[in-house]
């Protein structure tokens, strides 16, 4: 499911030794919404709620190489819209504390036209060079689109552009050989996507979040202390926590999550509450209950997802 298998890129697997107690982990989830709440996401909750799941992200399953859908058990993408280039500075810099490796790209003219984003066979050098988006599964990737102002984009700018499009929403990377020949690589990679007003360059299944900027941000952040153990607890949830969405009472769940959807759907119609709508708020709900340490999805937490997801399209409108 990861790319571990793949010998083309890295993959380093966190080992837990001794596994951490749920009142431990509960402690640590609250500090770190509060953080994301304070320092990153300017006093919006709900973008920090948002954040809290995306560091949480991870590949559920493949079939034939490539994601699922484009859902449920694939990585999460969330956009945060409404930023300024500064915006993105503090945000990169006060989410390196929390993740063991963070790589940023920019939408831009001159990035996108000048960088190599994919892996590429160099006739001159006789060598495949590698490329900006060969990253290891578990990078915290962030897309910078707030410098984006359009422009004239050569062959190699519209080559990233596809790469990465191929990322979000494949989950596969080109690596391209001599005679014009290429080898699809899976990944596994989610990103946080940061924007101006605009919509994503790239991809629509970026679940988009306009900000609502309500605090400035304190100047310091705290020490490295204090995000040692929070790593403690994005590790162990992320990669070792068991957890099944629909839990040991799957037909009880399943069932009451199609009533939702059918409640939903009446209330709403079809054109309002989408089958698109329902697996983002059944997406929202598995990393909510992760978040919470729970082992599955239940009732109250998918209430709180589906809150969010609404909360989330009426700030579109």
């Amino acid at each position: 499911e990861e790319t571990k298998n793949n010998p083309m890129t890295l993959f380093v697997q966190p080992k837990i030794v001794t596994p951490p107690t749920i009142d431990f982990l509960m402690k640590q989830s609250e500090k770190l919404h509060s953080y994301l709440f304070r320092h990153v996401c300017f006093g919006d909750p709900i973008a920090a709620s948002y954040i809290h799941c995306y560091l949480l992200s991870k590949l559920f399953k493949r079939e034939n190489g490539g994601f699922i859908g484009q859902l449920p058990v694939g990585p999460l993408h969330v956009g945060l819209q409404g930023l300024l280039p500064e915006d993105v500075t503090l945000i990169e810099e006060r989410l390196k504390p929390l993740v063991g490796n963070l790589v940023k790209v920019t939408i831009e003219e001159q990035s996108l036209n000048q960088q190599q984003w994919a892996p590429k066979y160099d006739e001159g050098q006789s060598k495949l060079l590698g490329g900006h988006l060969q990253l290891p599964a578990n990078t915290c990737f962030l897309v910078d689109e707030t410098k984006f102002l359009g422009g004239k984009l050569t062959e190699k700018a519209l080559r990233n552009v596809d790469a990465l499009r191929q990322i979000l929403i494949e989950g596969m990377l080109n690596y391209e050989y001599v005679f014009n020949t290429s080898v699809r690589i899976p990944t596994s990679l989610s990103a946080l996507y940061l924007m101006g007003t605009t919509k994503p360059f790239i991809g629509n299944n970026v679940i988009t979040l306009p900000i609502r900027k309500r605090l400035e941000p304190p100047q310091k952040i705290p020490e490295d202390s204090f995000f040692n153990t929070i790593r403690v607890y994005l590790e162990y949830v992320k990669y070792h926590h068991p957890f099944s969405l629909l839990g040991n009472d799957g037909e009880t769940l399943g069932n009451y999550l199609t009533q939702q959807f059918q409640t939903r759907r009446e209330r709403n119609g079809a054109q309002d509450y989408t089958d698109e709508d329902y697996g983002r708020d059944i997406l929202i709900g598995r990393y909510l209950a992760m978040s919470k340490v729970l082992p599955s999805l239940n009732p109250e937490v998918y209430q709180q997802a589906t809150f969010m997801e609404a909360a989330r399209r009426d700030r579109l409108k």
